[in-house]
This record gives C-alpha cells, sequence and structure tokens, in this order.
C-alpha cells in the first residue's frame, strides 16, 4: 500500500523555513483569503474564550491547477509534500493541537444536520470540496500566541516539488539551495511539469 501524501502549497522562503528551524509555523488565520473561514475560525475562538488559535492547511489530494493558482502561484510556488503517518505521529504529543480532515456541506446540510463549536475549525462550504482540505489547529486557553513554530524530523518530508512557473535554470539552483541545507536528509526535489507536459503535448502527433 502506499504512503498516503498531504500537500502543502507554499513559497520558496518558507520551505527554507521549515527546512532551516525544522519546524511548521501556525499563523493567525484573520489574513485568510476566504472570509468564510476567517469568521468561523474567529467564532470558534470567541465561543471557547481560548486565548490564541492558530493554524495550517494541507491538501489530501493529487497535484491540479487550482491548487498551485490559488495558494503557491508564480515563479516562487512551493509544494511540500508530506508522508501523512509519519507527520501526524510527530504531531500527536503537541499539548492543544487537532489535525483533521475538513468536513464540506451546504447551508441547507448544515442547518439540518448542525454542527458543534468544536466542529467550526473543520467545516467549510461545499463548494470548496475539491481542495481536499486537512487542518493543523492549536488552541491555547490561557496565553496569547502571534503564531508558533512546532518542531518536526525532517523525515516526514517525502518530496518537494517546484512551481511549473518556474523558470529551469533558476529551478536548478533552487534545488540545489534546498537539498544543501539538510544533506543527511534525503528528498527529492523536482520542477512540477504540470503546466507542460510533453507525454501530454506529444499526443497531438498521434491525432488523424
Amino acid at each position: 500500500m502506499s504512503e498516503v501524501e498531504l500537500r502543502r502549497y507554499t513559497n520558496l522562503i518558507s520551505v527554507l523555513h521549515i527546512l532551516q528551524k525544522k519546524c511548521l509555523t501556525l499563523v493567525n488565520p484573520h489574513e485568510w483569503d476566504d472570509a468564510n473561514d476567517v469568521h468561523f475560525m474567529a467564532e470558534y475562538k470567541r465561543k471557547t474564550g481560548a486565548k490564541t488559535v492558530l493554524a495550517l492547511c494541507f491538501a489530501e489530494t493529487t497535484e491540479t491547477y487550482h491548487h498551485w493558482r490559488v495558494f503557491a502561484h508564480g515563479s516562487d510556488g512551493v509544494c511540500v509534500v508530506f508522508n501523512k503517518t509519519v507527520l501526524e505521529r510527530q504531531l500527536s504529543n503537541v499539548r492543544g493541537m487537532r489535525f483533521a480532515a475538513m468536513s464540506y456541506k451546504t447551508v441547507e446540510e448544515a442547518r439540518r444536520e448542525g454542527f458543534s463549536r468544536d466542529d467550526l475549525p473543520f467545516l467549510k462550504r461545499k463548494p470548496f470540496i475539491d481542495e481536499g482540505e486537512l487542518r493543523l489547529v492549536y488552541t491555547d486557553a490561557f496565553k496569547e500566541r502571534p503564531f508558533l513554530d512546532v518542531p518536526i524530523n525532517l523525515i516526514c518530508i517525502a518530496k518537494i516539488i517546484l512551481s511549473p512557473w518556474m523558470p529551469p535554470k533558476l529551478a536548478a539552483s533552487a534545488k540545489s539551495i534546498i537539498q544543501s541545507i539538510n544533506p543527511e536528509v534525503k528528498f527529492n526535489v523536482y520542477r512540477s511539469k504540470l503546466t507542460g507536459f510533453k507525454a501530454w503535448m506529444d499526443l497531438t502527433d498521434r491525432c488523424t
């Protein structure tokens, strides 16, 4: 059975931070793009009386154009692919941490089925279902934190994929830099071929 992968779409500087500091950084969700998410996370914090609610998002889906375009657009976009089992094991002992897949519902389904305040960080409208999101949420009832660095062992990283819009020459340099930060940790680094897949483009030679 193949390992389940989680993808974190981000940018190059964030990946260098992960590799150099050997941590994942959870942030305040108040600046997220989706106002629905911002509201639900704020209401979860208010209803629980927590001093801190921080989060980090992953995708449990294969590579898609949507994920690159929305979450890692531009030539400095990067996708860090984690081994889900290994990552969850490393995070399981962090007090106040929850790691769960999002539940996608229509307004009518949410009204009919109901939900609790503890569901709020993991509830999303159904039009977002293609994101296949898993969310890491940290709650501290007593202390205010602007962010949280969670130490990880880099063996949880399966591979790192560079943006399909990164020029090939720059991708070669980025690969070299990434692999030099922790040379004792072996994982594959390569540029995505999503927007320039030769096997697909060669199919035009077969048309009649």
